[in-house]
């Protein structure tokens, strides 16, 4: 949830900056694409895989793990699934 939240604020920021120096004129087809590809190439390489490791160690997914608990989890897009954690 958290790499979500801050790209989607990073992303607001860089395509309000990307507005105010691209001309009117090709502004309405560079725009939207420049900015839908920095923020995933971001979203990937960049801020997602920081936010996520620290995104699973708020929620306390390491000892969930570790204890062998049946969790429903309900981030990001696996709503409405259980899985069992076992310890490898």
């Amino acid at each position: 949830m958290l790499p979500a939240f801050a790209t989607g604020i990073i992303t607001a920021k860089f395509e309000k900056w990307l507005r105010k120096h691209v001309p009117d004129a090709i502004d309405l087809i560079v725009t939207p694409f420049i900015t839908l590809f920095v923020g995933i190439v971001l979203a990937l390489f960049a801020i997602g895989p920081v936010l996520h490791m620290e995104d699973g160690q708020i929620y306390g997914g390491d000892e969930l793990m570790e204890a062998g608990v049946t969790v429903p989890l309900v981030k990001e897009d696996f709503h409405a699934y259980t899985f069992r954690f076992k310890k490898l």
